[in-house]
């Protein structure tokens, strides 16, 4: 599926900035690579809060992609609640939700950054409970 087909638009402006940052979010829960790779620029920079350092986006997709197939059969859902736009910048408040295979359940709650250039994402910088992901994603 195109991502104009997805959105209804084609990016540009900030109302279409946040139309792709809601889409995003929806490719990331129906695990669509399809879109995802169209909407995220090759090229993009995802900072991640428990690293302290941008990763590739491609990076990031991959590992995102493991976790769904590997350990969440169920999948992950992400809700939106709040989009906020200026000039290329979109703040999204989301929750994230996941059961894993072994049981334990995933509730987080984010606040993302998001710059979209060109009508793609180029650069994400994210903030969660790195507590609540530490001690379920990886078990500590």
């Amino acid at each position: 599926m195109s991502l104009t087909q997805a959105t209804g638009l084609a990016a540009s402006g900030t109302s279409s900035a946040k139309t792709l940052v809601a889409a995003f979010f929806a490719a990331l829960s129906s695990d669509d690579s399809t879109a995802l790779n169209e909407i995220v620029d090759p090229q993009g920079e995802f900072w991640v809060l428990s690293h302290r350092r941008a990763v590739p986006a491609s990076a990031w997709l991959d590992g995102f992609r493991h976790l769904i197939r590997d350990r969440a059969p169920g999948g992950v859902t992400f809700v939106v609640s709040t989009l906020t736009a200026e000039d290329d910048r979109v703040a999204a408040v989301v929750e994230c939700h996941a059961t894993f295979d072994d049981g334990r359940v995933y509730e987080n709650m984010y606040h993302f950054l998001i710059s979209v250039q060109g009508g793609r994402i180029a650069r994400l910088w994210e903030y969660g409970d790195t507590l609540h992901a530490e001690r379920v994603l990886r078990g500590k």
